[in-house]
């Protein structure tokens, strides 16, 4: 009977040193590294999700219009944190008011 070796952990400890723990079957890593992965992927993803208002342009009406709808569309659905939506309601409720008071100041005929 032939012994067969199982797969090893592929999690890099250090440079050229793996972890060395049996890989669970048909994965890449032992239990601890692979929620591990699991977890800082999950990490990764919320944080990217948390920055999507860095690309609104305040100097447009429009745009702040969408980004207050998409505010309340991410509070509704439970994937921005009261704390981040707080903050960014705030900065929009600024940018609103630098808008009417830019429109006041300059008339459009």
């Amino acid at each position: 009977m032939a012994l067969t070796t199982a797969p090893t952990c592929q999690h890099e400890i250090e440079p050229n040193r793996r972890c060395g723990s049996p890989a669970l079957r048909r994965m890449r890593y032992c239990y601890f590294h692979q929620r591990a992965h699991r977890r800082n992927a999950r990490i990764v993803a919320e944080q990217a999700r948390q920055r999507w208002f860095e690309s609104v342009n305040t100097n447009d009406p429009k745009a702040v219009q969408r980004a207050l709808a998409e505010v309340i569309r991410r509070l509704g659905s439970g994937s921005v944190r009261h704390s981040k939506a707080g903050a960014i309601l705030q900065q929009l409720q600024d940018a609103s008011a630098r808008l009417r008071a830019a429109a006041v100041a300059s008339p459009e005929c």
